[in-house]
């Protein structure tokens, strides 16, 4: 209790009763009173890493996205990475969910895309077997929007 200096919730009218109590308390053992009502901080910090990725791009968030998302639905897609990370000898896992407005999940989604970079530009840069399926929709992919970002995105950025 010493150490507590402040209360965090969703909004300044939230749990008043609670912060009250705990004043209360603090005071009548000697201790400093806690730090009045603020707005959640984690909306601050969330806001302020949102801000980051805006001034330093997004192009690793947006990567993350596109490669869960590539997948997440074609089991044959699937399939042909699967292959690809065979033959590489890695894990055969798949990439992690990042939902923009849930920053904590970037970091976990950008670490499997790392894990699984040199997979990723071997299957996305047309380096796959003969007779992967994707090298027979290559038409289709030339109209994909997400695939397009995906390629560029591989290529533009050397490493992870």
């Amino acid at each position: 209790m010493n150490q507590l200096i402040s209360l965090g919730s969703d909004g300044p009218n939230v749990n008043k009763t609670i912060w009250k109590l705990i004043n209360k308390h603090k005071k009548e053992s000697g201790l400093n009173e806690i730090v009045d009502f603020v707005p959640c901080p984690l909306h601050v910090v969330h806001n302020a890493f949102r801000k980051g990725l805006e001034a330093y791009g997004d192009n690793a968030e947006e990567l993350a996205i596109d490669l869960f998302q590539w997948f997440k639905s074609h089991t044959c897609q699937r399939e042909d990475f699967t292959a690809v990370q065979q033959d590489l000898g890695f894990d055969e896992e798949l990439f992690i969910r990042h939902v923009q407005c849930r920053w904590l999940t970037l970091l976990p989604a950008l670490e499997r895309v790392e894990k699984h970079w040199e997979a990723a530009k071997k299957y996305f840069l047309k380096d796959l077997p003969r007779e992967s399926k994707i090298n027979k929709t290559d038409k289709l992919l030339a109209n994909n929007s997400r695939y397009i970002r995906i390629c560029e995105k591989l290529v533009s950025i050397d490493s992870p």
